[in-house]
């Protein structure tokens, strides 16, 4: 539930419904519980459906809190968010860009682009291996298992190196700008040709990984379902779960970052370059006679950003985005797959650690957030505020009992005896 100032008052006023028969001249705020989770009474606040669940040990009782849990966010997302945002305004404004780039051949495809074909025409050949080799359409099987978790471990392993290291590379010595610049071209095309590339690694892990998950699951034998229907269906509702966070993860996340955050744009250029380059009849602000990438790491330290999903969480895509992996690992119930889910989490981890945070803290230094989430930000001031109210407390302590012993130190003579 959004944080308006009607959600915290008292009175008739009290609960979700007053939003929408009443309207207060403030703006939302973000304090108390409202700082800490998004929308709270949707996420944190149904978490006693699940202690009863465990309570009564029944899978009946888990798979109706699943599904009553996901129908309130589905009202939340179609009914009472967008109710919310024409009332009180929007946090941020969602703006389209002229170079959005094609993710997962599903988001900002463009039948006009070429890259797009070569990337949709990648995934059906990819997609018809899998289909003929794994025995469909009563052919036999040419390719085992193994194969396919092979594909899906060295795909991710090999991605993820090749995105870490061309990152590390243009963060340190600018070589990929560079080589735009020295050839005649601007950084903006550098850009555009790295957002296909990287677009091209990422989507191909995935699909590797989703190959392989349809290679491990089969569906439960008609006797299995009757007999185990409570226990499929809650472990249907976690799998849904799951990848619905990922997905308001991954949308929320792009909807603030556009193509300029979500593929690494700060190792390129600064949110003020980007902005031109997305305004197709802007100017190219370049001195022809300069080959030399120049990008200023002080302007890209402006571009810090601290709204939205990044006010919970610093990283969410490593957080909660990858969570989908796990949803389909339940899906399949397969240990190989659940494998392939955390070492795709490890390497996203190693991506982090060595590429990404290094550069962030070269570019935007102090203006990092040094805690992790919110959460383990109030954490923290909690537990130093217990820390040094025990400190006060025990020198109190300390200094009545020295008080006392001089007190009674000056009662008693020097030969013992009480005055």
């Amino acid at each position: 539930m959004a944080s308006s100032p009607l959600t915290r008052s008292s009175g008739t006023l009290h609960g979700s419904g007053a939003i929408f028969f009443f309207k207060l001249d403030q703006t939302l705020k973000f304090d108390g519980i409202f700082e800490l989770f998004p929308h709270p009474m949707y996420t944190v606040g149904y978490a006693w459906m699940y202690g009863f669940a465990l309570a009564s040990k029944s899978y009946e009782v888990c798979a109706v809190a699943l599904l009553s849990h996901i129908f309130q966010i589905l009202f939340l997302m179609y009914i009472e968010n967008p109710h919310i945002d024409k009332v009180y305004g929007v946090e941020f404004v969602k703006k389209k860009s002229t170079h959005q780039e094609n993710i997962f051949v599903v988001r900002n495809f463009d039948p006009f682009r070429s890259s797009d074909w070569l990337m949709l025409i990648i995934l059906v050949l990819m997609t018809s291996i899998a289909l003929v080799g794994g025995g469909i359409f009563g052919l036999p099987e040419r390719l085992p298992k193994e194969f396919f978790f092979v594909a899906a471990a060295v795909s991710r392993l090999a991605g993820t190196f090749f995105i870490g290291y061309f990152l590390h590379m243009q963060s340190t010595t600018r070589f990929w700008t560079q080589h735009f610049l020295t050839s005649g071209q601007t950084r903006e095309q550098a850009f555009e040709e790295w957002k296909r590339l990287c677009n091209c690694a990422m989507t191909l892990m995935n699909v590797a990984f989703v190959l392989c998950t349809w290679r491990y699951f089969s569906f439960p034998t008609f006797g299995n379902l009757r007999a185990y229907f409570w226990h499929y269906l809650s472990g249907l509702g976690v799998a849904v779960m799951l990848c619905g966070i990922s997905v308001w993860s991954s949308n929320e996340t792009y909807d603030i970052l556009g193509d300029f955050g979500w593929y690494y744009g700060d190792h390129f250029m600064s949110r003020r370059q980007q902005k031109q380059m997305s305004e197709p009849n802007a100017p190219t602000r370049r001195n022809s006679n300069d080959r030399r990438d120049s990008t200023d790491f002080k302007e890209l330290g402006q571009d810090y950003v601290l709204k939205g999903i990044y006010r919970y969480v610093n990283h969410p895509d490593f957080v909660l985005g990858k969570l989908w992996l796990y949803g389909f690992a339940l899906l399949c119930w397969s240990d190989d797959v659940a494998g392939i889910a955390i070492f795709t989490h490890i390497c996203t981890y190693l991506l982090l650690v060595l590429v990404e945070e290094p550069h962030m803290k070269r570019v935007y230094k102090n203006r990092l957030r040094k805690d992790s989430s919110a959460l383990a930000k109030v954490l923290k001031e909690k537990v130093e505020k217990n820390k040094s109210a025990i400190k006060r407390v025990m020198s109190e302590k300390l200094l009545t009992t020295t008080a006392m012993k001089i007190q009674v130190k000056t009662l008693i003579n020097p030969s013992g005896n009480v005055r």
